[in-house]
Formats: structure tokens, sequence, C-alpha cells
């Protein structure tokens, strides 16, 4: 069957805050471990909180939205500074 919905943006918002939940050890839950995108697809972090972080391909200061854009197909593997484990995984089909 042939999809035509076309690509998507998935929008995470990072709270103010995360950083220092983080620090405490307290789980938060802001964007999954693993994620998976389409060629084309899009992520969108819009960083609330006080401190700059790291999600996968993108470092978002405090305050600042940014957009990223899967181009090809592949796995990308980076540091996640809003995620428990510190680490997040894309894979794009």
């Amino acid at each position: 069957m042939f999809d035509d919905s076309g690509p998507t943006t998935m929008e995470v918002v990072i709270p103010l805050g995360t950083g220092e939940r983080l620090d405490n050890g307290e789980d938060v839950d802001v964007i999954d471990k693993v994620t998976e995108f389409k060629v084309g697809d899009s992520i969108s972090i819009d960083n609330r909180d006080d401190r700059a972080h790291i999600v996968g391909p993108l470092t978002v200061t405090a305050g600042e939205s940014r957009t990223y854009s899967f181009a090809e197909p592949g796995v990308l593997e980076g540091t996640c500074t809003a995620h428990p484990s510190g680490s997040v995984t894309f894979v794009v089909t």
C-alpha cells in the first residue's frame, strides 16, 4: 500500500528543570532512547530548560529551538543530556 502521508516532524519539548532533575537522579521522560524515522522526517527540539542540551546530532542552547531533518537512511547514535541513559539512537529508514 502506498503511504502518501509525507514527511513528519517529531516535536520534543525539554521542560524547565530537566537538567536539575537528571542531576538529582530522577527519571525524565522527554524522549525515547530509540526513535524511528523515515527519510525526509524531522525532529524539532524546543529547549525550555535553563541549560544547553545535546540530543543526538543537535546541541540546543537554553531557550532555543532547533530542527534536524533526516536526509538518508541509517542509524544515528549520540549523546542525549535530556535522557537518563545519556544517549539516544535514531533509526532512519
